[in-house]
């Protein structure tokens, strides 16, 4: 006796493209039915679809320890609502690190413009991917992949910028969202198998 009839089959098969389409629709930016976005009630004209945001970024040395990102997303830019792209800029100060997070609706092409960044991600298969970068150097971080940026360089700091395929590419900071979001304390302490005050020492900077 067949597993599945014909008709079990068909409709396995509509379902197995349902979810291909939803999880598709669910990944990227939804396409828009106009030329751009015109929901926002703005004035359409040269000033909608420029950003000024970047102006004077990288003009002064950012303080070693510590980064700065300068984002042009949707938030910021509305112009760009619909189109499927953004653009960020960063300054990493000397001995700096961007911390481990992801980026849930877009991958992520990072370019070196001064300095040395060691930048790396790791997949689904937990295997890590690194690599030191210099100026003129560019690196992806597909989609969805943990990943972060340090500056080795004792005294230069660096500039970079990054372009995402997405509009809203999302950041999830995981030091942040693991500590400072209220997860229940016996969770995290089950999960890393650390003690209450190795995970108060953890928590501390982010109360």
């Amino acid at each position: 006796m067949e597993v599945f009839s014909g008709s079990l089959r068909k409709v396995a098969a509509i379902m197995i493209v349902v979810v291909m389409v939803g999880v598709r629709v669910e990944g990227e930016d939804p396409d828009l039915l106009t030329d751009f976005d015109l929901s926002s009630g703005a004035t359409i004209d040269g000033n909608f679809f420029t950003f000024k945001g970047f102006n004077g970024v990288g003009s002064n040395s950012t303080a070693s320890g510590s980064f700065k990102i300068t984002r042009a997303t949707q938030q910021e830019f509305p112009g760009l609502m619909g189109l499927g792209v953004s653009y960020a800029f960063f300054e990493i100060g000397a001995n700096s690190v961007v911390p481990p997070h992801y980026h849930p609706r877009a991958s992520e092409l990072h370019m070196i413009l001064e300095g040395s960044l060691t930048v790396a991600f790791v997949d689904t298969t937990n295997k890590l991917f690194n690599k030191t970068l210099f100026a003129g150097d560019t690196f992806v971080f597909p989609k969805g992949m943990v990943h972060y940026q340090i500056n080795l360089d004792m005294y230069k700091p660096v500039l970079a910028i990054s372009a995402f395929g997405s509009a809203s590419p999302g950041t999830v900071l995981l030091p942040s969202t693991l500590f400072g979001s209220g997860i229940a304390d016996l969770v995290l302490q089950k999960s890393f198998m650390i003690s209450p005050e190795t995970l108060s020492m953890l928590k501390a900077p982010f109360l």
